[in-house]
């Protein structure tokens, strides 16, 4: 017996001609044509709405006779794999690690393996910002471990964690954390010799 559906077919159409992401999860879509199911977000060409038919699980739309996607995937999504996350986080760690070594978006794009725009769409997604602002806040947090060990003072940690010029670095560190680099700093050490 299969599971109840979400909402109405003309609603899971639109959804579906929508590429709809936060439909994902919610029901699926299957091609009697092309025998396969598929998220509602998958960018594949839209099926005729007569060859189409909705389940409300993976495993009504495996008992119906239908294969997963290979595009969008669907098997991957229930069993919580996407291969871009992955290589998002995984890009994203090496950002805050090392983030000298991401000189801009062109260079964390490529670490992902996705063009420039396409990482757009998944720091938006996965992340909640933009390319560029996860390379400064993990900049900044770099520069805050440095300057907060008193290994490196203001003009070092700058260059350190990639930025080419200091003003920059200044502007973004006070922007970001009320302080500039100096006074955090300083009050780093203060706070590490009343300890």
């Amino acid at each position: 017996m299969c599971s109840a559906l979400p909402f109405s077919r003309d609603e899971m159409l639109a959804r579906m001609r929508a590429s709809d992401e936060t439909a994902d999860g919610r029901f699926l879509t299957g091609v009697t044509s092309t025998g396969i199911y598929c998220l509602p977000s998958c960018p594949a060409r839209t099926p005729k709405p007569e060859n189409v038919v909705f389940f409300a699980t993976e495993a009504d739309a495996v008992a119906f006779g239908l294969r997963p996607c290979k595009r969008c995937r669907p098997d991957r999504f229930y069993a919580n794999e996407d291969p871009q996350r992955n290589r998002f986080d995984a890009a994203l760690h090496s950002l805050r690690t090392r983030p000298a070594d991401v000189p801009d978006v062109a260079a964390l794009a490529a670490c992902v393996g996705v063009s420039p725009s396409q990482l757009y769409t998944l720091a938006g997604r996965y992340a909640g910002t933009s390319p560029g602002e996860l390379i400064h806040e993990s900049r900044i947090e770099a520069a805050k471990r440095l300057l907060g060990s008193g290994r490196l003072g203001a003009t070092e940690a700058a260059y350190a964690v990639g930025y080419a010029s200091v003003s920059a670095f200044y502007a973004r560190f006070k922007r970001a954390t009320g302080s500039t680099p100096a006074a955090f700093a300083r009050h780093a050490f203060e706070a590490r010799d009343s300890a």
